[in-house]
């Protein structure tokens, strides 16, 4: 079970960095071809409504401290999609902001963790 709500947890912040990465695409081939609507434009449009449906499967389950300060490791992700994927930059000032963000999600969920088992 413990599986289960770790994975509904992430997938939002996953969910949401997939269709940064379709819209980034769907936007880059546009340009390419002069082509408006584009299907990957589309694709993550359906991903950033499917996110919003898990959202609220993960507020039910979730503190919002807890499920927000999660969300926000998209930031990180997106950062190092874009390094990765369409050779964006990524300076020391980008990375040290991605793993400051890290490492206060990674504070909070221990914190969390701890008043819980303080509470069973």
């Amino acid at each position: 079970m413990r599986f289960n709500r770790t994975l509904l947890l992430l997938s939002s912040p996953i969910i949401r960095t997939l269709g940064q990465i379709c819209a980034k695409t769907g936007a880059l081939r546009a340009d390419a071809t002069g082509e408006p609507f584009q299907l990957l434009l589309a694709a993550s449009y359906l991903l950033f409504l499917f996110r919003g449906v898990v959202w609220i499967f993960v507020l039910r389950e979730f503190d919002l401290k807890l499920a927000y300060s999660v969300m926000a490791l998209s930031y990180a992700a997106v950062l190092a999609a874009g390094y990765l994927l369409f050779g964006e930059s990524a300076g020391a000032r980008e990375t040290l902001g991605a793993l400051l963000i890290t490492g206060g999600v990674v504070l909070i969920g221990f914190g969390e963790s701890k008043l819980k088992s303080k509470a069973s």
